[in-house]
């Protein structure tokens, strides 16, 4: 089976578990996803079975949004509900309006140290397997984009956000930010990926219901990249030049420069990526070409 399936991940279940349940649920030969999230999240995910995990590296899903629900007084050394307490503090009463004007300070370039609970390596090793160990590293801190941040509920010891960021931001670093910023600390009780690029929670496939057997929505590769079906010989021209990252594919083909990513296709079935460069002025120079 070569296909991609955007699947709503449980909380309390890691990335790695869903995708290889579903990859012998649906008998594919390999499978793999893009966009890890934590064991506590859910929300989206999208997996690739068969030969669509070729396409994972062109993926582009630098715009990530999430729903979270952050309690404030306390921090834990995974710096969600699920870890164990590190600090604690009384909780005075904040203003909203202050709340408001804390958390909007947020948005914009956000630099920040990573959890140490966290698939960052650092020499080599995962920093989770570090922190199980009680090795506590220094990972170098990280910057990303916060492009929105919304309150959409204050409890009296809770906020419930929804947060619109780049690739690359840890959401539970940026809960704990936010806790320092109000003069407390904070964890993440609840987090939701309800998108990461253009993939969508409300076009996605429950996992339990995938496992009884229902009829899963496959998630359309023209919906990512334009399918170019061309004649045969032009498919065996390309097939020479696949694997080289610099070439000029001009003289067999003018369709092909448009578009930064093709999917080629005879007889609409996908059979090779083609990604072009551009320069600063938008005029082609020369293209990578991969089999599916």
């Amino acid at each position: 089976m070569n296909k991609i399936l955007v699947v709503n991940k449980p909380n309390n279940l890691t990335s790695s578990f869903v995708v290889n349940k579903l990859k012998r649920f649906f008998s594919s030969s390999k499978a793999g996803h893009s966009g890890t999230l934590d064991p506590l999240a859910e929300g989206v995910l999208v997996i690739f079975l068969g030969s669509m995990t070729k396409i994972i590296p062109f993926i582009s899903e630098n715009i990530k949004r999430y729903k979270v629900k952050m309690l404030l007084g306390l921090e834990t050394d995974t710096l969600d509900i699920a870890g164990h307490i590190t600090k604690s503090s009384g909780m005075k009463e904040l203003d909203e309006l202050y709340i408001n004007k804390v958390v909007k300070n947020f948005q914009g370039e956000y630099e920040y140290d990573p959890p140490q609970y966290s698939a960052i390596r650092v020499n080599g090793k995962r920093s989770y397997k570090n922190a199980r160990e009680g090795n506590f590293v220094e990972i170098p801190k990280r910057k990303s984009t916060i492009n929105s941040i919304r309150i959409n509920k204050i409890g009296s010891s809770t906020l419930e956000l929804d947060i619109e960021c780049s690739k690359g931001t840890y959401v539970r670093s940026l809960v704990r930010d936010i806790g320092l910023a109000l003069g407390t600390f904070g964890t993440v009780v609840k987090l939701t990926r309800t998108s990461t690029g253009s993939f969508s929670l409300d076009k996605s496939n429950d996992f339990y219901d995938l496992l009884r057997g229902e009829n899963p929505e496959f998630y359309e590769l023209s919906n990512l990249f334009p399918v170019i079906v061309v004649k045969k010989e032009v498919v065996n021209q390309l097939r020479k030049l696949t694997n080289h990252k610099n070439v000029d594919i001009s003289l067999i083909s003018k369709q092909l420069e448009v578009n930064p990513i093709n999917i080629v296709a005879s007889n609409e079935s996908p059979l090779l990526i083609v990604k072009n460069k551009y320069d600063d002025y938008g005029k082609y120079i020369c293209s990578e070409i991969k089999f599916f």
